[in-house]
């Protein structure tokens, strides 16, 4: 398995090679790991190398090509993508993106906690996100704290780490028979746990939205009825429970029944469009 002193060492022969420098490492997701390097202006970029023992050269191809797609402000721009092979003769793809020195959602939340606008300006700009992805029918089915940045001292949200992206135009990546679909679990909607792909739409993105919606202003997932047991809410949400009374009742009580929607068991029963939701949320 690979270790991070080994992977910033491999992390400096690729920025050599591809002219960068100042390389430092920034962090590991399930698939990748970041790093900062500057390039010869001393810009900074986001070098990021993703190992093809764990994860499909297609699924990458499939992640490039979604962020190449997609020129909107609220989704991370990739400049580049190469193909390195390691010393030890391990293969990487090497891609270069945009990087966001202004930190991301996840880092934020451990400074300070934020108010219901804030909240509400959150959920809007990744509303409106996830509508730029539509025309090219894309689902991002990974949004959560640590892939949402933000740019140094703008307060928009942008989302990352399109790994997992399922083009709706094309074939799914993920095997008919798998129990679970991709995505982070604690985040994911009941049809991404169920792997019940034909349901899969923005819809699903909607439902994670509300997710992080619902941590921000009750400190707890909506599927959740025991205060000191967070991850039943998982299984909570695979078995479509619905959201739990207390988290109905609070969202009633800030004047939010617009995230109740959000978090419905099924696609059908939450917002059609998102503007449907937006237009309520910018009152």
């Amino acid at each position: 398995m690979s270790n991070q002193p080994e992977l910033t060492a491999i992390a400096g022969l690729v920025a050599g090679k591809l002219g960068y420098r100042n390389v430092s490492f920034c962090g590991k997701g399930s698939f990748k790991e970041t790093f900062r390097a500057e390039d010869a202006r001393g810009n900074p970029l986001a070098l990021k190398l993703v190992d093809r023992t764990k994860i499909s050269v297609e699924r990458t191809d499939r992640e490039i090509e979604a962020l190449k797609r997609c020129d909107s402000p609220r989704i991370a721009k990739v400049f580049a993508k190469q193909t390195f092979t390691a010393p030890d003769k391990r293969i990487f793809d090497v891609v270069v993106e945009e990087f966001f020195d202004g930190g991301s959602l996840e880092e934020s939340l451990r400074d300070r906690r934020v108010s219901q606008q804030e909240v509400i300006d959150l959920v809007v700009g990744l509303l409106l996100a996830v509508r730029d992805l539509q025309p090219h029918r894309l689902v991002h089915r990974d949004i959560k704290p640590a892939n949402i940045m933000f740019r140094k001292g703008k307060p928009d949200p942008v989302l990352v780490d399109f790994g997992i992206v399922r083009d709706l135009s094309q074939t799914s990546l993920t095997a008919t028979w798998w129990p679970r679909g991709p995505g982070t679990p604690f985040f994911a909607s009941p049809e991404q746990l169920n792997n019940e792909k034909a349901l899969i739409d923005w819809r699903s993105d909607q439902f994670s939205i509300g997710v992080i919606a619902s941590l921000l202003l009750s400190e707890r997932h909506p599927y959740q009825t025991d205060p000191a047991n967070p991850n039943a809410a998982v299984h909570a949400v695979s078995e479509r429970r619905g959201p739990a009374p207390d988290f109905q009742q609070r969202m009633k009580d800030l004047g939010l029944p617009s995230i109740i929607k959000m978090v419905q068991p099924w696609p059908v029963q939450r917002f059609a469009e998102p503007d449907h939701v937006l237009n309520l949320l910018k009152k």
